[in-house]
């Protein structure tokens, strides 16, 4: 309030929240707090991407895959852990916030231009606070695709780091083993740079609209007393968004040749089959 960032209207939301015991230690909190000052219900969608998340990306994994979803389960479970990390992240950075950020003296001109960008490239202002330019409108576009390639990076090679070790394990104590994915170093990385530039780009654009226009926009607006139904609404367009992200980014690394068996793998699959 002291420097002009947040209005007295921002100030009654904090109160309001603040006052519901078990929010109370979620306002503690950065991380959450400037999120829920923008939308009361950002918890409840943090929920909705998780776990409906990583059950859609199951069902969106076994859809894709068809009869090679057994063989192929060590990618399986990368890529359910990769979707869960990166829809929290995506959610997390796309979401709309009130307060502005602070702008250091020492800060340069792109750190300075993109702090005045807006969260969420969409979203709404409160009566009274300057609205965004459309040119900074766009850099909210931009602003968050180098933390979401990052974390779209890490969160990849860590679930295919897992995918190899768990595959290297099993064929440790049963030399016999058959199937699995046997992913080297390069390899791992060709699928980390893959998925944080979908993150990046594809996440990035879907939650952007998904939060500024389908929900701040338009559900906000059409429902905004019924806070149950909002709920409703944004549990439909989630799931919806998460099943789509998931399936296209199975297609993607797919196309891209990033995600396939060994040629001895698939074929001792087939050959199983024959039998």
């Amino acid at each position: 309030l002291a420097d002009g960032r947040a209005t007295g209207e921002v100030l009654q939301r904090f109160l309001a929240l603040d006052a519901v015991a078990w929010m109370k230690p979620f306002m503690k909190l950065k991380l959450f707090r400037d999120r829920l000052l923008a939308d009361n219900t950002f918890l409840n969608k943090v929920a909705i991407e998780v776990v409906i998340g990583g059950a859609m990306q199951l069902i969106a994994e076994y859809q894709n895959r068809g009869k090679a979803f057994v063989q192929e389960f060590d990618f399986v479970v990368a890529g359910i852990a990769t979707c869960v990390l990166a829809n929290f992240f995506t959610l997390y950075l796309a979401a709309p916030t009130l307060v502005p950020k602070a702008v250091g003296a020492s800060t340069n001109a792109v750190a300075k231009f993109f702090k005045t960008c807006p969260d969420n490239a969409f979203q709404t202002v409160l009566k009274g606070t300057p609205a965004p330019s459309i040119v900074q409108r766009c850099g909210g576009i931009f602003k968050p695709m180098p933390e979401l390639f990052f974390i779209g990076f890490v969160a990849a090679s860590g679930g295919y780091l897992y995918t190899a070790l768990n595959v290297a394990v099993r064929k440790f104590l049963n030399p016999k083993s058959e199937g699995g994915a046997d992913l080297d170093a390069l390899q791992i990385g060709k699928i980390g740079v893959a998925v944080g530039a979908y993150v990046a780009v594809s996440s990035n654009l879907r939650y952007q609209f998904m939060a500024g226009v389908l929900e701040q926009r338009v559900l906000d607006v059409a429902l905004a007393s019924k806070v149950s139904l909002r709920t409703a609404g944004s549990t439909v367009i989630r799931t919806s968004n998460t099943y789509l992200g998931s399936y296209l980014l199975v297609a993607y690394l797919r196309w891209l040749g990033v995600q396939k068996m060994a040629d001895g793998d698939a074929k001792g699959a087939k050959g199983g089959k024959k039998k």
